[in-house]
């Protein structure tokens, strides 16, 4: 079983098995079992909220016992721990297969952990060249290269 710790300092144990798989399809409406081409990792690693509400019911018995409402669960869930508990939902679902599955699917879960990595630095490399002094300069210098829309005062009329 792995386990996260949200907002509030509360830690939360996930426990993935059929019940729970169930639970899930039914009331969260996502398939964790949905396994082609790595579709459910991808899904519940890109949308919060979708996590949210698998991490929702595969913790709502431990919630029911601590008094935590689905609310109060929704508002500890922000920042860096939607990361360890995207990780840590992940773990324990490819931990719920044999171990033949299971090999293939650590593979793709850590291949598709490089990718998402590889895309934030990338995107960051990309962020860190862009000149902001020469575009506000280019903005306020009304240069052409800005691509802005000419006046209409310079728009012929028929």
């Amino acid at each position: 079983m792995k386990q996260f710790v949200d907002t509030t300092g509360k830690t939360w144990t996930i426990s993935i098995n059929v019940g729970t798989i169930k639970r899930v399809r039914d009331l969260a409406d996502v398939d964790l079992l949905d396994l082609k081409d790595g579709n459910v990792f991808e899904r519940l690693s890109s949308d919060p909220v979708m996590l949210c509400d698998t991490l929702w019911e595969l913790c709502a018995n431990q919630a029911d016992k601590d008094g935590v409402t689905k609310d109060q669960f929704f508002d500890s869930m922000a920042g860096d721990v939607i990361d360890s508990a995207t990780m840590a939902m992940l773990d324990e679902l490819v931990a719920f297969f044999p171990n033949a599955k299971r090999a293939l699917l650590e593979n793709l879960l850590r291949k598709l952990r490089t990718v998402q990595t590889a895309a934030l630095n990338h995107a960051g490399k990309m962020l860190e060249q862009i000149d902001v002094e020469k575009i506000m300069e280019a903005s306020l210098s009304g240069s052409p290269s800005t691509n802005s829309p000419e006046s209409s005062d310079s728009i012929p009329t028929a």
